[in-house]
């Protein structure tokens, strides 16, 4: 027999040849030297299946815990703003025309100017008559986008006149949140134009439209 020394520390203990540890742990150190390689290599494995064997167990028996409730905070909020208000300032008056003594003509008003121009033969404007294109103020929270809706189209008293508008129908009020806004670029003018003939009676045509400010 082979002698590898009289003791040997396992896991804190110092055993002797052939003693056995608490955990049931053998080192044989005295083996023959015909088969020392293999019993030394038997007892080894034999070892590490009982110290695995261990930490299983005590992972094993460690209680699992669980999360059983849990928090989470949650923000309310709000914006106020002042409303949104569109103020008519004049109609829409393409004053009172001289319709052609024969054929067509047309009556325009722009959106540049308060006078309407007429053409055909024959048809002109009458200087004394009242004329204007439709204005609008609006107000409405600082810096707060809105669109304005002009029907492009409506009928006068058998009259189809074509609508055209100063801004674009979508826009942000002018000052920012906390102020009162304006229309940027405005006021807002309404123009329209017509078509006129020789044979259209004579009288007052009259109609109305719907012109609408709302926030985006």
């Amino acid at each position: 027999m082979l002698d590898i020394g009289s003791k040997v520390a396992v896991f804190g203990e110092e055993l002797a040849p052939g003693e056995a540890s608490s955990s049931g742990i053998n080192l044989s150190w005295r083996f023959s030297t015909s088969c020392s390689c293999i019993n030394l290599l038997g007892d080894i494995m034999n070892n590490f299946s009982k110290i695995l064997a261990a930490v299983l167990m005590v992972g094993a028996s460690a209680p699992v815990l669980a999360q059983s409730t849990d928090t989470e905070t949650t923000t309310g909020s709000v914006m106020i703003i002042r409303g949104i208000s569109l103020t008519k300032v004049t109609d829409l008056s393409f004053g009172t025309v001289i319709r052609p003594s024969t054929g067509s003509g047309t009556v325009t008003m722009g959106v540049g100017s308060d006078t309407p121009v007429v053409t055909g033969t024959g048809a002109s404007l009458l200087a004394s008559s009242s004329h204007a294109r439709a204005s609008y103020t609006a107000a409405g929270e600082g810096n707060q986008a809105y669109t304005i809706t002009v029907p492009p189209t409506f009928d006068m008293g058998g009259i189809t006149v074509t609508l055209t508008s100063s801004l674009s129908s979508t826009g942000s009020f002018s000052g920012s949140l906390g102020s009162a806004g304006s229309l940027v670029g405005g006021p807002l003018y309404v123009g329209g134009s017509f078509a006129i003939t020789s044979g259209m009676a004579t009288g007052l045509y009259t109609g109305t439209f719907d012109t609408t400010i709302q926030y985006n």
